[in-house]
């Protein structure tokens, strides 16, 4: 008496949908899976086992083509309409899409390829709506100088000349917040320079600050070189990850050491490929400014690595001696 039920059919999936499921009884889930039937049209058994109160599920249309829930499971609505069908993100070749964890941690995924979410993730809209970013596609002798992305001025790209653009303003603001009349020093700089570890490589050479500001220095070298790499752990740790080059495997726990050691200021990331860095440099360091493009400005906080220190999240790591 007093109980009220809801009918809601069977759910059909093609090949790039997918459920997302809520286990509301474990107990009740766990020893009843339901009636799944897998993509070959072949019912089976079902494949979901140890759940846990709360616990959030992807069921796959790659996986499974259809899927009634135990009972215990229940399936989260897409709006208010009945609809329970969501649609997984297909890339073509030349595409990609961006998933935002939800402890702010990005994934980059690329096509051609059927993209489903981890559970605690979603779908980044791109600037001209939709999941899916376009890439560009390079000759082997070809640049991005012959694109519209292309500064002829600073012979980069925009989209670098706008990281660079960005920290000088960041630099800026900082400066101004902390500078008085009475005495004209910047406690963010060392004897006027503005020490960096970018991976937008001459960075340098493109900064607009000028003396008054203090002169930005990329710590690293600007080039892509092995025999640097080799021998230099500063450079092992914060050289930019390209795809397809073999580089030594590193430690980057020692990241936010061997940042206090060169006395960085910022790092400039290029998050696509260097998200262990990223990791490495969290005890030591915050994000200032959006995302620009896949690049990403890190303000380094020594006071906050000390903080993380004496509370026993992070340690100070021995590093060889730097060059």
């Amino acid at each position: 008496p007093g109980q009220m039920a809801k009918v809601v059919r069977g759910h059909a999936l093609r090949s790039n949908q997918y459920l997302l499921a809520r286990v509301y009884e474990a107990d009740a889930a766990n020893s009843n899976q339901g009636e799944v039937i897998d993509s070959e049209g072949k019912k089976i058994a079902g494949t979901v086992t140890n759940c846990v109160n709360g616990q959030i599920l992807v069921i796959k249309g790659t996986e499974i083509s259809f899927y009634i829930p135990p009972t215990g499971i229940e399936i989260i609505p897409v709006d208010d309409k009945g609809n329970y069908v969501r649609d997984a993100v297909t890339l073509e070749r030349l595409e990609y899409c961006i998933l935002k964890d939800e402890d702010g941690n990005k994934r980059y995924v690329h096509g051609p390829k059927v993209v489903f979410p981890e559970p605690t993730e979603q779908f980044v809209t791109s600037p001209k709506g939709g999941f899916i970013f376009k890439a560009i596609e390079l000759s082997k002798i070809s640049t991005i100088d012959n694109r519209d992305d292309y500064s002829y001025i600073y012979h980069t790209s925009k989209l670098e000349m706008n990281v660079i653009n960005s920290l000088d303003q960041i630099h800026i603001n900082t400066y101004n917040s902390v500078i008085d009349d009475e005495e004209k020093r910047n406690p963010f700089i060392h004897d006027g320079i503005i020490k960096v570890a970018s991976q937008i490589y001459g960075a340098q050479l493109y900064s607009n600050l000028d003396e008054y500001y203090g002169k930005f220095e990329n710590q690293l070298a600007d080039r892509f070189s092995y025999q640097i790499i080799d021998t230099d752990e500063f450079e092992q740790v914060f050289s930019r990850r390209i795809p397809g080059y073999d580089l030594p495997d590193v430690d980057y726990t020692k990241a936010c050491t061997l940042a206090y050691d060169k006395q960085l200021d910022y790092v400039i990331l290029e998050a696509q490929y260097n998200w262990e860095l990223q990791t490495g440099l969290w005890p030591c360091s915050y994000q200032v400014g959006e995302d620009i493009g896949t690049y990403r400005i890190l303000k380094m906080d020594y006071e906050y690595w000390q903080y993380n220190i004496d509370m026993g999240y992070t340690e100070i790591y021995e590093v060889k001696d730097q060059k």
